[in-house]
């Protein structure tokens, strides 16, 4: 039999179409796969960038509440005094020369208080007539006698709706974070006459303030910039030489006072050279969206180093937007964000190609088969060859067919381990928040109680000066009274011109009010030694190791520190406190945490009695005022005390009952709470202490807080 060979096949040829479409083909695999990771990395960084514009907000709010919570403290005890009222409510109807009078009175009574809050960073203390008439700046004392309504919105808020004010304002010189109090005098006659309006006081902070506060929160290079045509509306013509302009934006200015601050390594890894290098990279990346107003947060590369820049809109108090509050920090993240993209896009650009290359590869399989087909149709051995070879390659596709199938269910695994990973990667999220949200409050807390223990060290020198010499000064008024009175009974007729003076002088009235005069100044020294025990028993510097503590103390302590939110004011009605207490041993923990606790439990049910206040009628609230009960009980079976703090607010929703532990969840308004205080409470309690802490609530009825610890520590407290 002859011998029929093959014929030979010559290479398929590669047309123009099929070569355009296997491109275009490639082309639109590539758009597709760099349209997604593109997307996905956008919103990854958009993401990272919003958690520090968060940050840098949430540092802000903390600063200025913590300086408000130290102006309430100083109006209560310092400015809202009989002393400092009977000299200011004369300045309204005085004239000028008594106005100079009493303006040197009240700046000699408390120019040393003003000079202890500025060592504290409280940047002013400024007096406002009824009709907006500045009296008296004592950091500016000559300045005076010049119309602040037209310039200082709170101003004008504060003395003609007579209600305090808060926030940032401008001003004629300083601009700053302001906290405006209306004053008022008490009738001499409380039977017929009511209280009078007699103006207005204002402490404030500057930039600088805030500045240094929140780097002790999150260390950062901070920047402010006030927007220029504020600044030449509303500053003295004589004050514009502390602005500069802004190396941002021609439509801002920075304080000089900013860019002439010393350095502190501590504060920043950043100096104002290397700010300066970042800003004129940064100019043409935020000119339109500092024209929106709204906080955004830019990532940048100058001289190989990462950084972000974050911007955060301030609004002052007439809801007007008119400054920038800026943070500059280093950061690597954005840069390792970008690398991985990078190499996400060349991995799938490669995977695409090979998978283009394989299909192409098959197409001209198919082409090679075919023209094979056909060219051994004629022989019948060829086609036997052929048929044989076919049944060769069903067998090998068959093959490749199982190959394939067990790597779709290698495939299906993978997925489902990659599922496992991030379920844990979530779970690992949710740890990395809870630890986040502890170091914020530790830091948060940690700042209050370092500035609340300075500020008690500074009034207390002070008070010890004033009630040491209370003493002394007694005996030397008797014994001048005496030897006046022996002198009127030697010389029962002294010469007209010294009888004269003695009527004028009205010595009767000088000798019986001296001593009481004195026996007031005791008085109102003892109250602020009280206070400023209340404040260092809070605070606890001393105490941050594991001792025996009493807990009623530490709970009075905190009591009295937020008394002025407990006594009724203009806006809220007296919350009364009832102590039901047992007889408690010294209880072995940590009482300066155990003070944070308790500080954080009493606030959210005072806010929770005062917004359940807004929805009752003045009748329901005569019948069923505010209440906050605390109960004390020693458990001796179980060897633990527990402590139940409850009001009588309007309850908490069990959906929401189920989260107030979390951290960051909050169900108060933007600027009143950050949602840390009950999850580090809670984090103190449990941890800390081996304790337990739980909410139980009733929708009408109220809320109770209930708290159990061990008298003693038997395990080592967790971190």
């Amino acid at each position: 039999m002859m011998k029929i060979l093959p014929p030979k096949l010559g290479k398929p040829k590669l047309s123009l179409a099929s070569c355009t479409g296997y491109c275009i083909g490639f082309i639109l695999l590539e758009a597709i796969t760099v349209f997604g990771l593109l997307h996905h990395a956008k919103e990854k960084e958009a993401l990272f960038l919003s958690r520090y514009i968060l940050k840098l907000e949430d540092a802000y709010l903390v600063t200025v509440d913590t300086y408000g919570l130290v102006s309430q403290t100083i109006y209560d005890e310092v400015i809202n005094q009989p002393e400092v009222i009977d000299i200011f409510k004369q300045a309204e109807s005085a004239t000028q020369a008594q106005r100079d009078t009493l303006r040197r009175q009240l700046f000699d009574r408390l120019n040393p208080t003003y000079q202890n809050l500025k060592q504290n960073n409280l940047k002013q203390l400024h007096f406002h007539l009824p009709d907006g008439t500045s009296f008296l700046r004592f950091h500016r004392p000559p300045k005076y006698g010049d119309p602040l309504f037209d310039v200082r919105y709170s101003v004008k808020i504060a003395n003609t709706e007579k209600t305090f004010i808060t926030g940032f304002e401008e001003g004629r010189i300083y601009n700053g974070f302001r906290y405006v109090f209306p004053l008022f005098a008490s009738p001499e006659n409380s039977s017929t006459e009511e209280t009078r309006h007699i103006g207005s006081v204002e402490t404030s902070i500057s930039f600088q303030a805030i500045r240094q506060q929140m780097s002790q929160l999150f260390p950062a290079k901070y920047a402010f910039m006030l927007k220029k045509d504020v600044v030449r509306r509303k500053v003295f013509d004589s004050e514009l030489d502390n602005y500069v302009p802004s190396d941002i934006s021609d439509d801002f200015f920075y304080e000089k006072a900013m860019l002439n601050s010393p350095e502190n390594a501590e504060e920043s890894p950043l100096s104002w050279e290397e700010i300066k290098s970042i800003n004129r990279r940064l100019k043409p990346l935020v000119q339109k969206k500092l024209n929106q107003n709204l906080a955004f947060a830019v990532p940048l590369q100058d001289e190989g180093k990462g950084y972000v820049v974050t911007f955060v809109p301030i609004k002052n108090v007439q809801g007007e937007f008119v400054a920038y509050l800026m943070a500059y920090e280093c950061d690597t993240t954005i840069r390792s964000y970008r690398q991985d993209f990078a190499l996400q896009l060349l991995g799938i650009t490669f995977s695409a190609f090979l998978l283009v290359a394989f299909i192409f590869y098959v197409n001209q399989s198919k082409q090679v088969l075919e023209k094979r087909k056909n060219e051994l149709s004629a022989s019948n051995q060829q086609l036997e060859r052929e048929i044989i070879r076919r049944n060769q390659t069903e067998e090998e596709l068959v093959q490749s067919n199982q190959k394939l199938q067990g790597e779709i269910q290698g495939r299906m695994e993978a997925e489902a381990l990659e599922r496992e990973k991030s379920h844990q990667l979530e779970q690992a999220l949710k740890q990395l928040q809870r630890t986040q949200a502890q170091l914020v409050q530790t830091e948060k807390m940690s700042s209050l109680g370092q500035l609340v223990a300075g500020i008690a060290h500074e009034i207390n020198n002070p008070t010890s000066f004033i009630y040491g010499n209370i003493t002394p000064a007694k005996e030397y008024a008797e014994s001048l009274l005496g030897a006046i009175a022996l002198y009127q009974e030697y010389y029962p007729t002294p010469e007209a011109e010294l009888e004269e003076e003695l009527e004028d002088l009205d010595l009767e009235f000088v000798r019986e009010d001296f001593l009481n005069l004195l026996n007031s100044i005791q008085m109102g020294a003892d109250r602020i030694k009280k206070i400023v025990q209340s404040l260092r028993i809070f605070s606890r510097f001393d105490e941050a190791e594991l001792k025996a503590a009493d807990i009623h103390q530490g709970i009075d302590s905190t009591l009295m520190l937020l008394r002025n939110k407990l006594q009724k004011n203009a806006d809220y009605d007296e919350i009364e406190v009832i102590k039901d207490y047992e007889k408690l041993p010294l209880v072995e923990c940590y009482p300066g945490l155990l003070n944070q606790v308790f500080m954080n439990v009493l606030v959210n049910a005072i806010d929770a009695i005062e917004e359940c206040n807004q929805k009752r009628r003045a009748s329901e609230m005569a019948v069923n005022p505010g209440q906050i009960r605390i109960q004390t009980q020693l458990n001796e079976s179980a060897r633990q005390v527990r402590i139940a703090i409850s009001d009588n607010g309007c309850g908490i929703p069990e959906e929401v009952r189920d989260r107030i532990f979390d951290p960051f969840f909050t169900t108060k308004s933007i600027g009143k709470g950050t949602g840390l205080g009950l999850s580090m409470s809670y984090s103190i309690i449990v941890n800390r202490h081996e304790g337990s802490m739980k909410c139980i609530s009733t929708i009408g009825e109220g809320t109770t807080v209930e708290i159990a610890i061990p008298l003693k520590q038997n395990f080592p407290a967790k971190s």
